[in-house]
């Protein structure tokens, strides 16, 4: 430190001389040497000065190689200090030049200078295209240094785009070189960078072979630095292995580190790496603390991905919680971020996040339009799985709102995606679902048809228990088109298939819908039988609504048997509970029970 004063002192003085002679060259060389040296002090802004005062000299005295060297260190310069977008302006000069004079060499330092600017602002598409271009310059003077921070950095900007295997290859050519130039920092960076890559492909015993040895040479090393972030992505496997609390050991090292060294963005990161690991434990207060604090240091940084990543994750703590104002807030400040970041599938969930709180709150209009949303972005990434998923639930929704036909679009529209994806599963769902809706505009043919094709896929796939629920959906489609013989044959066969996979629910539905076939068909002690079993069940059941509906079909039955009085009697339960919820129709009910009274009085 005492000596590079000492340097700067005497860099001052030779400035001051090469003025007062009119030296122009000398003046500008010492310019540049007094950025170096507060460049090395680590006084960013001091080095930009003379740098900046060393190009206008450079320029003025059609000095280019001058030029080139102080708009390289400018842009560094302006790199190390966060400001990237300046630090472009400058290096996109510097690679001008280099290409108008044909330098290769130096085209392909602005290019990989470029690469890495763009790589500061998670733009990794651009640049993985600028390291492609500068890939072969560079290799052309064997620079293999410069060549092994290319390969790094190109490998981490293929990873993030979400291209881990390409990553996988240019972590590997990158720490061939550094082991046979004997770098060994380059070599932990590319060790740490391979273990978490394999920790994304889900390889994480495999990541560990990678992440433990760069642990290991970071510390021989003495780079705290490096030891921190290995030590963290250690830790980012153990998550992924179930073994939390072997993790979260690991993040506090890691933490501490951080904290030693004054590295704000060690200790973001690993506060949101404890506050996950909270919450995959399940500890959602916990971890909203330490995901606030991660949030609180991200904003100070600038550091808006980080920052998105806490909002989101904050935003499921609290719905956890039960906090769902807090989590509507973070999730549509999450997504803000993102769209700042282009980050579509991060902007994705939080659609859907918020489009699942607005359905538990029954709030089916705000559903629909973060739905929408969740959709157009996911039609756009090409998700197609995801794409299938929402247009399913944007269907069913619009449906529950009343725009029927708009829901049957939608819904159409996931079947389509199931069927080219040979999603047999969705397929079913989806032709179920189109089933429904069609009920609800009561084109009873068009359901039946639809009920028919899942009931098709849900034999060849082997569910029963969808085969017995779409059986009952189609024999309702039947009974209303007054096809009862068919709905009867349907309804058995759900009654069978529900008793032999005891499942209770959809065996009071059959029964239910079978007392109300019997009747129509005039078999009025089937239907009683049908009747008392569905009522049974659905006490053991505790289904009230089922309860009183199995009392209005057995009532439906003594009516027709001539029975009023019984009759009545058992179907006025039904009338007290409809009244009870506010059904509109309770009252049109009432009077058929009236009307039975009355009629069982005349006879009498």
């Amino acid at each position: 430190m005492q000596e590079i004063q000492k340097d700067i002192e005497i860099e001052k003085e030779s400035l001051e001389l090469a003025r007062k002679s009119g030296d122009r060259e000398n003046e500008m060389n010492h310019l540049r040497d007094l950025g170096v040296c507060y460049h090395k002090l680590g006084q960013i802004d001091q080095a930009i000065k003379y740098h900046k005062e060393a190009l206008a000299v450079a320029r003025e005295t059609d000095n280019l190689l001058g030029e080139l060297q102080n708009l390289d260190v400018l842009g560094r310069c302006y790199g190390e200090s966060g400001q990237f977008e300046t630090a472009i302006k400058y290096f996109n000069k510097f690679l001008s030049i280099t290409v108008r004079i044909g330098d290769r060499n130096l085209e392909g330092r602005g290019l990989s200078n470029l690469g890495s600017a763009n790589f500061r602002l998670h733009r990794y598409s651009k640049a993985v295209t600028l390291f492609e271009r500068s890939l072969p310059l560079i290799s052309e003077k064997g620079d293999q240094a410069l060549m092994c921070t290319v390969l790094g950095e190109l490998g981490i900007s293929y990873r993030e785009g979400g291209q881990i295997d390409l990553a996988v290859e240019k972590f590997k050519e990158s720490l061939e070189i550094a082991r046979n130039i004997g770098d060994r920092e380059c070599e932990a960076d590319q060790l740490g960078n391979l273990g978490s890559s394999y920790t994304m492909l889900g390889k994480c015993e495999l990541a560990l072979d990678f992440l433990k040895p760069s642990l290991e040479l970071s510390r021989e090393l003495g780079d705290r630095a490096g030891e921190a972030t290995d030590l963290g992505n250690i830790g980012i496997a153990y998550i992924d292995l179930d073994e939390t609390d072997l993790a979260l050991e690991y993040f506090w090292q890691s933490l501490e580190i951080g904290r030693e060294l004054g590295d704000k963005q060690t200790e973001l990161n690993q506060l949101g790496n404890i506050g996950a690991a909270y919450q995959t434990k399940g500890m959602y207060s916990q971890a909203s603390d330490y995901i606030n604090l991660a949030s609180y240091i991200a904003r100070q940084l600038g550091d808006k991905g980080n920052e998105s990543i806490a909002q989101k994750n904050l935003g499921v703590c609290y719905r956890k919680m039960g906090q769902v104002d807090k989590a509507v807030d973070c999730f549509l400040a999450a997504i803000r971020l993102n769209r700042e970041l282009g980050d579509r599938a991060a902007e994705a969930f939080c659609h859907d996040q918020l489009c699942e709180i607005y359905q538990d709150q029954n709030q089916l209009d705000k559903a629909v339009l973060h739905n929408k949303q969740a959709v157009k972005i996911y039609h756009k990434t090409g998700d197609r799985r995801n794409e299938m998923i929402r247009l399913g639930q944007l269907g069913t929704a619009s449906c529950y709102l009343g725009l029927k036909q708009e829901g049957i679009g939608h819904l159409k529209g996931a079947l389509s995606i199931a069927r080219k994806t040979n999603d047999l599963e969705n397929e079913g769902l989806n032709n179920f679902n189109i089933g429904l809706a069609y009920v609800q505009l009561e084109d009873f043919p068009e359901s039946a048809k639809h009920f028919e094709k899942a009931l098709e896929i849900y034999k060849k796939t082997g569910d029963r228990k969808n085969q017995a629920g779409v059986l009952n959906r189609m024999a309702w489609s039947y009974r209303m088109i007054g096809d009862f013989t068919h709905a009867l044959e349907l309804l058995l066969q759900s009654h069978e298939i529900s008793i032999n996979i005891w499942d209770k629910d959809l065996e009071a539905e059959a029964a239910i819908n079978l007392a109300d076939v019997y009747t129509n068909l005039g078999q009025f002690d089937q239907s009683i039988v049908y009747s008392k079993d569905s009522l049974t069940i659905a006490r053991q059941l505790g289904d009230l609504e089922s309860e009183v509906v199995s009392m209005w079909n057995w009532g439906e039955a003594l009516e027709g048997k001539g029975e009023f009085t019984k009759a009545a009697d058992l179907m006025q339960f039904y009338v007290d509970y409809a009244r009870s919820i506010g059904d509109p129709d309770a009252e049109q009910d009432a009077q058929k029970v009236l009307l039975l009274r009355r009629q069982s009085a005349q006879n009498t």
